[in-house]
């Protein structure tokens, strides 16, 4: 009996049926089981998976099926948090999994995640559905994790289940309401008809008045003991009647205060994770769609068009004059268009690269310099870029002439008014004890920078960084011993699965909140660009 234990935060649980093994005289036969599905999120809270091979399939009694001609081996038992899930509860939890959706997918914290414009057995972009899946029927006790609830979100989620259950102990009240007014209906219905029965009685006995006169006033009495009766219920019906309306406008007022919750829920989600600055490094005009809402969670939204290099197609170098090497698509009609819908982004022309064929690299300083101006001129010029990007990750050439070549070339594009703006892009290979490019870029002229984006992507450490305080202790040090302001600081990292190998996902998802939160950083910064890109 097998057992496979869900302890990360991305493996996802999903319905699922494959084949049975069958006899080779007889046709094989599908079952239903759960399969486990490794997902990564994207940006904007979406979520793929990398390819369609499941982590694990489980079913109470099968061990083993197949499917597209591959032997599949079937565990028994699920546990999640220290509790098994095995017989009669694994075989429910497929059948809700089934009964839900096949596009519905869940992991151990009860985050749902629903397929969106994909077709079965088709790889597509899933989003979150802001309803948890109950795992407590199942016995496991959720615990809260820096993928769930980032930050200030478990405290909004613990008071959005304190209304839910209020608004459950109304709905009961209601409903207990509602069962003592159709009684005191029925109740009124039969004094009415006990009424009516008294009447017949009274016209009766008025005929033998004479000989029952006596009966007759005692009949009087109880008719006029009925009526008063009557009357109280009316009164009593009248009261439950405006109870049942103030029960249905409490009942109203806390849908309206469950929906604000749920509405401060996706706000805090987004702000702990993104802070007032939000910088996406790209090549072509994919960050047109994954950008456009983002003026409601960030302050400021930068644009990073990468790169422009003094490399010419065949990578020789040319001493300085640049020349783009990003998508060609990206028109200045099209950035104009994308200034004139979002007012706070900023467009940034960057220099450098992350790759190790195109350092910085100066053959005479003189011609570089005149060099770098003129180009970067023109093409800052034509595209409405609003400064420049600094990101070289190794150097030909020592820290002084790189700060004195690009200082100089940033200093007079900045007094000639081609730019407004400007930053730089430190990483581990430029930024060790005995090589200061970019502090001593900055100290130059720190009037210069506006924002200083540490790339932790770009790690030299052959070891993978899986501790987040330490993270934080590097962006501590870069506001302490490297003197860059955190009020300029913003954390860069890359969403490429090939680069958190260096530096895991989750340990960045861990550290930002804490970061912008403490104010060290004010942003985040990301890095989309793949190999096949320029």
């Amino acid at each position: 009996m097998g057992r496979f234990i869900l302890e990360n935060d991305y493996h996802f649980l999903s319905f699922h049926d494959i084949y049975e093994k069958a006899a080779s005289s007889s046709l094989p036969s599908l079952f239903d089981c759960v399969a486990v599905l490794e997902m990564y999120q994207v940006s904007n809270g979406i979520f793929m998976f990398r390819d369609y091979n499941y982590t694990a399939h489980f079913h109470p009694q099968k061990t083993h099926g197949y499917a597209f001609g591959n032997d599949i081996k079937v565990q028994n038992e699920l546990e999640i948090y220290g509790v098994v899930i095995r017989g009669e509860k694994l075989q429910t939890l497929i059948e809700e999994l089934k009964n839900a959706s096949k596009c519905l997918n869940v992991n151990r914290q009860g985050l749902c995640l629903m397929g969106v414009g994909t077709v079965w057995h088709n790889i597509g972009a899933y989003y979150p559905v802001y309803e948890l899946f109950d795992w407590r029927k199942y016995g496991v006790n959720v615990q809260v994790t820096g993928v769930e609830l980032l930050n200030g979100e478990a405290g909004v989620k613990e008071e959005f289940y304190q209304k839910e259950d209020e608004l459950k102990d109304l709905g009961l009240e209601l409903e207990k309401t509602k069962k003592e007014f159709y009684h005191v209906e029925k109740e009124l219905k039969d004094l009415s008809l006990e009424l009516e029965k008294t009447k017949k009685e009274l016209y009766q006995k008025e005929k033998e008045r004479k000989d029952l006169s006596l009966e007759l006033e005692k009949t009087k009495k109880e008719f006029f003991q009925k009526e008063k009766e009557r009357k109280y219920l009316e009164s009593h019906l009248q009261e439950k009647e405006k109870d049942l309306r103030l029960c249905e406008k409490q009942l109203d007022e806390k849908d309206q205060e469950s929906k604000k919750l749920t509405k401060r829920l996706h706000v805090v989600q987004n702000e702990v994770i993104i802070g007032s600055i939000y910088r996406e490094y790209c090549s072509n005009d994919s960050f047109e769609k994954r950008l456009q809402n983002l003026s409601a969670v960030s302050r400021e939204t930068h644009v990073v068009l990468a790169f422009a290099r003094d490399y010419d197609d065949w990578d020789s170098h040319t001493n300085g004059i640049f020349k783009v090497f990003f998508d060609q698509n990206m028109t200045p009609l099209m950035i104009a268009n994308f200034k004139r819908d979002s007012p706070t982004a900023k467009f940034f022309l960057c220099i450098g690269d992350r790759s190790q064929r195109y350092p910085f690299d100066v053959t005479d300083k003189h011609t570089w310099i005149i060099n770098a101006t003129t180009s970067l001129k023109c093409i800052i010029q034509e595209y409405g870029f609003h400064g420049i990007d600094v990101y070289y990750t190794r150097s030909n050439t020592n820290a002084d002439d790189f700060i004195y070549a690009i200082g100089t070339v940033i200093d007079t594009l900045m007094t000639q008014q081609i730019i407004t703006t400007a930053s730089i892009a430190p990483c581990s290979f430029m930024h060790g004890p005995d090589c200061k490019f970019y502090a001593g870029l900055y100290n130059r002229n720190p009037m210069n920078f506006d924002f200083v984006v540490f790339q932790t992507h770009d790690d030299d450490n052959d070891i993978p960084m899986n501790d987040a305080q330490q993270l934080i202790n590097i962006f501590n040090k870069l506001a302490s011993d490297d003197n860059f302001p955190k009020e300029k600081l913003v954390a860069g990292h890359s969403i490429l699965p090939k680069d958190w190998d260096t530096l895991p996902y989750p340990v960045i998802l861990t550290a930002l909140p804490q970061l912008i939160k403490s104010g060290v950083v004010q942003g985040t910064s990301v890095w989309t660009l793949t190999d096949d890109q320029p």
